[in-house]
């Protein structure tokens, strides 16, 4: 649904950002001011997502990070379409059409929701939860990051899953110093881990099946 999505469907671009682990709030406020395009020295398309986080432990902290391979094409896709259609993206928040409209994180929490229903997603994974402030379509995204970090080698609690979800480092043993994260060696590294995930890529064509009928035949002949 997200790699046929429309550059106009800020929806689905929502969906994509919050299946980056950001909530919903996050993502209604990130511009593409926030994202660097191809700055990590690798062939094929990245994208950095520029995050300072002011936490009450102190003064503020540089939580940028990379998303995975799938999600920076799409991104790259939806900001070549706009500059295609004559749109400045300086200051142009990315949850904004090209006629100017921007999502709210209740209209995006909604979005979600409906999205996850339609991909067969149940209603009884969908229920409110009167004790978090994210809408149910946004915490099951949030969900299947953290579950996808887990898979991919990083263990809850870490530096780097601390520093991937966007949560404070103060006190955290696992981590020398949360700016270590922000190091072109540190970035490439949780690329190379987001990027072991693959259910986000397009399925490999079925193998091609070579058959040795003919070439026995011509060989008895």
């Amino acid at each position: 649904m997200i790699a046929e999505a429309d550059v106009d469907d800020i929806g689905a671009t929502g969906v994509l950002l919050e299946k980056e682990g950001f909530t919903g709030s996050d993502v209604c406020k990130l511009s593409w001011d926030d994202v660097r395009f191809n700055q990590m020295g690798r062939e094929e398309t990245t994208a950095q997502i520029v995050i300072i986080k002011e936490f009450s432990t102190g003064s503020p902290r540089d939580y940028t990070k990379p998303v995975c391979s799938f999600s920076a094409r799409e991104l790259f896709r939806r900001a070549e379409e706009l500059k295609s259609r004559g749109i400045d993206l300086n200051g142009r928040r990315i949850l904004e059409s090209s006629s100017g409209k921007r999502m709210t994180s209740k209209e995006l929490a909604a979005y979600c929701k409906g999205a996850l229903l339609r991909c067969g997603v149940g209603p009884d994974a969908l229920k409110p939860d009167p004790s978090s402030t994210n809408g149910a379509g946004s915490r099951l995204l949030q969900s299947h990051y953290h579950h996808r970090l887990r898979n991919n080698g990083v263990k809850d609690g870490s530096g780097i899953s601390e520093f991937l979800l966007g949560r404070s480092l103060a006190g955290n043993v696992t981590c020398d110093h949360y700016c270590s994260m922000t190091s072109p060696e540190a970035q490439e590294h949780l690329l190379s881990l987001l990027d072991r995930d693959k259910t986000l890529e397009p399925p490999l064509p079925d193998e091609v099946v070579v058959s040795t009928e003919r070439l026995a035949t011509a060989k008895r002949s």
